[in-house]
């Protein structure tokens, strides 16, 4: 896990669920399995969100609510929100290694922070750089003749990436088709249909958010 993906994952969890605490953070992070297909250890929550604080991305408040200790709450600044939202636009739109679809996977997980425009414009951006991949790598492969250049070992990697390629080409061409049907929902849509169930913690989580907005309202 880079530390360009880490930080898209700490800073839009704080955009969806701030004001929130670390401990929230790392609890409604940890149940995406990031640690499983992100590579992501509670220890690099914490370190991204003092990151960045110190940069200017998110504010810390240290809130006291009645009956309860002073606790630390993240909310992301003007800057950091802007910065999220092109950090979303550019893990979809660019294709910096064919085979690694890590960047894509987590901005996918906050496509609804962007508008149906931007999503649509930043998928039709991605296939067509897929499609010239995959053009390329087939002139290539047609380009090899007996007696070949490399190892056919090499030869059979280099054809797991064009698979690589393609797969994601075909699922990219679908979620486009699905988008531009109306499918998903997206920022400024109206409200998501889908409901956690009764017993997810994230409904205790926004009790408390509204309550630590309250208490940061009332002091500012």
């Amino acid at each position: 896990m880079s530390a360009l993906t880490t930080r898209m994952l700490v800073l839009g969890a704080v955009q969806i669920f701030g004001p929130v605490n670390g401990y929230q953070l790392r609890r409604e992070l940890l149940s995406w399995e990031v640690e499983r297909w992100a590579h992501v250890n509670p220890g690099s929550i914490y370190s991204m969100l003092t990151t960045l604080e110190k940069q200017g991305a998110i504010a810390r408040h240290d809130v006291e609510l009645e009956g309860a200790r002073p606790v630390a709450v993240y909310t992301v600044t003007p800057d950091g929100s802007a910065e999220f939202e092109r950090m979303v636009f550019d893990a979809i739109a660019t294709v910096p290694d064919s085979g690694d679809a890590l960047p894509m996977r987590v901005a996918m997980n906050f496509g609804a922070t962007l508008s149906r425009a931007q999503f649509l414009d930043a998928v039709a951006e991605r296939i067509r750089l897929f499609w010239a991949g995959v053009e390329e790598f087939d002139a290539k492969l047609d380009a090899l003749r007996e007696p070949l250049p490399v190892p056919p070992h090499v030869l059979s990697e280099l054809r797991l990436e064009l698979a690589l390629m393609r797969a994601q080409l075909d699922w990219l061409i679908e979620l486009q088709g699905e988008v531009r049907d109306g499918g998903l929902v997206f920022r400024g849509e109206g409200e998501h249909s889908w409901m956690p169930p009764a017993d997810d913690p994230g409904w205790r989580m926004a009790e408390e958010r509204a309550r630590y907005q309250a208490a940061i309202d009332a002091t500012s």
